[in-house]
C-alpha cells in the first residue's frame, strides 16, 4: 500500500508542476497580447488626425406636392 501512496503522491506532484508551468505560459501569452494591443492603440493614436474628420452628405430635398403622385406599375 505504501508504494501505491508514494506513486499517487508523485503523480499528483507532477500534475501540480505541469499546472504551474501552464499557468506561467498562459500569463506570458496574456502579457504579450497586452503589449501588442497597447502598441496597436498607440500606433492608431499617433496616426489619427488631431481633429476629427467631418463628412458632409447632401440631403435630398423632396417637395411634399410630388410625393405620392406617381405609381410605377411593372407588368
Amino acid at each position: 500500500m505504501e508504494i501505491l501512496s508514494i506513486g499517487a503522491i508523485s503523480a499528483w506532484q507532477q500534475q501540480q508542476t505541469a499546472l504551474q508551468i501552464e499557468m506561467v505560459m498562459l500569463k506570458k501569452a496574456m502579457d504579450l497580447q497586452t503589449e501588442s494591443a497597447l502598441t496597436l492603440l498607440q500606433a492608431v493614436v499617433q496616426t489619427s488626425p488631431a481633429t476629427p474628420a467631418t463628412i458632409s452628405v447632401a440631403t435630398p430635398t423632396v417637395s411634399a406636392s410630388v410625393v405620392g403622385r406617381n405609381i410605377d406599375v411593372v407588368v
